[in-house]
């Protein structure tokens, strides 16, 4: 969490935090289910694809700082990953062997981005159009 909490001043990053807390609790609950729950392929998936945002973001945010990423452009991202988390988290909801407790859990990592339209444009005028025509594909 060292990583997120570097960047918790953002509000995506926040609603991220929050979704990657409610996926520990997830993790809690399960118990001994899980075990039996991690011998269905379709299950193994679907909870791994959290994982693997979790995992990801850390890496993002630790590259970021690198590059000097601004944070106009962090909170854009992490815009895409609290969805992209939810749609996950929707898919693990749907499987069957989830049980009463673990569904309550997996409704708490379901999460909407906070909007900024205003930034939105600005990191689509400023950091997206400006690459137009620097890449090149060789023929």
């Amino acid at each position: 969490m060292i990583a997120y909490n570097s960047l918790a001043h953002l509000p995506n990053v926040q609603v991220f935090i929050e979704q990657i807390n409610a996926y520990k609790n997830y993790l809690m609950v399960s118990g001994p289910n899980l075990a039996k729950q991690m011998e269905d392929f379709d299950y193994l998936l679907a909870v791994g694809e959290l994982f693997t945002m979790v995992a990801y973001g850390q890496l993002i945010i630790e590259s970021a700082k690198i590059e000097g990423v601004s944070d106009e452009v962090m909170n854009q991202m992490f815009d895409v990953f609290v969805r992209d988390f939810s749609s996950y988290a929707m898919g693990l909801y749907g499987k069957p062997l989830n049980t009463p407790e673990q569904i309550e859990a997996i409704e708490k990592m379901l999460k909407r981005p906070v909007p900024n339209p205003d930034e939105f444009e600005k990191v689509l005028r400023e950091e997206v159009y400006n690459l137009v025509d620097v890449y090149i594909q060789n023929p």
